[in-house]
C-alpha cells in the first residue's frame, strides 16, 4: 500500500512581502485601468453617437446593439480584474437573453430592453472620470518615491545656475547639497511610506 501524500497549503507570506504583492496588485490595477477606461469611453461615445446619427435608417438600433455588447465585454473585464485585486471571486450579473429561435430584430432589441447593459455602458462613461485622477496620483506618487529616495545618487548631475533657489532655500533650510539631499530624501521617504 502507498501512500498518497497530502498537499500542503502555502506558506503565509511575510508582512513586508504581502505589502509588496498587495501594492504591486493595485499599481497594475490603476495603471491597466486608464487605459482599460479611455477605450471604454471612447466607444461609448462613438456608440451612442453613431447609434443615434443612423437611428432614422434603422441601421442605428443594431450598431447600438453592438456597442452595448462591447460595453458589456469592458464591464466584464472590470469585473475580473476587481475580482484579482480584491482576492474574490468575480461576480456577473445575469443578462437578458433572446429567446431560443428569435429572429434577427429580437435578437437586436434584447441588449437595448435589458437594464444591465445599460449600466454597463453608463459604467463605460463614468469610469473615465475616477481613472483619470488615480492615475495621475499614482504616477506622481511612483514618481516622488523613487525619485526623492534616490535623489543622494543624482544631486551633482543636476546643473545649478547663479541665481537659481531650491526648495530646501525657499524653506529656509540653507544653501547646499546637504540640505537638498535632506528635503528630498525626506519627500521620498514620505512619499514611498504612504504609497501602499
Amino acid at each position: 500500500m502507498t501512500a498518497v501524500p497530502l498537499a500542503t497549503a502555502p506558506a503565509p507570506l511575510s508582512p513586508v512581502r504581502g505589502l509588496l504583492r498587495r501594492l504591486g496588485r493595485d499599481t497594475t490595477y490603476v495603471l491597466v485601468g486608464f487605459p482599460l477606461a479611455l477605450v471604454g469611453f471612447v466607444l461609448a461615445v462613438v456608440g451612442i453617437s453613431l447609434s443615434a446619427g443612423l437611428l432614422v435608417t434603422t441601421l442605428g438600433l443594431p450598431i447600438l446593439a453592438g456597442f452595448l455588447y462591447a460595453a458589456r465585454g469592458l464591464a466584464d473585464i472590470e469585473r475580473l480584474r476587481l475580482a484579482g485585486v480584491l482576492d474574490r471571486p468575480r461576480v456577473r450579473p445575469v443578462y437578458r437573453r433572446p429567446e431560443p429561435g428569435a429572429g434577427f430584430w429580437r435578437r437586436v432589441f434584447t441588449p437595448i430592453r435589458d437594464a444591465q447593459s445599460w449600466l454597463d455602458l453608463l459604467h463605460a462613461f463614468v469610469r473615465l472620470l475616477v481613472a483619470v485622477p488615480t492615475f495621475v496620483l499614482l504616477v506622481v506618487w511612483w514618481v516622488l518615491a523613487l525619485g526623492g529616495t534616490l535623489y543622494v545618487t543624482y544631486d551633482w548631475a543636476i546643473p545649478r545656475g547663479a541665481d537659481d533657489q531650491d526648495l530646501s532655500q525657499l524653506l529656509g533650510m540653507g544653501d547646499g547639497a546637504g540640505a537638498r539631499i535632506t528635503l528630498n530624501t525626506a519627500i521620498g521617504l514620505f512619499a514611498l511610506f504612504t504609497l501602499p
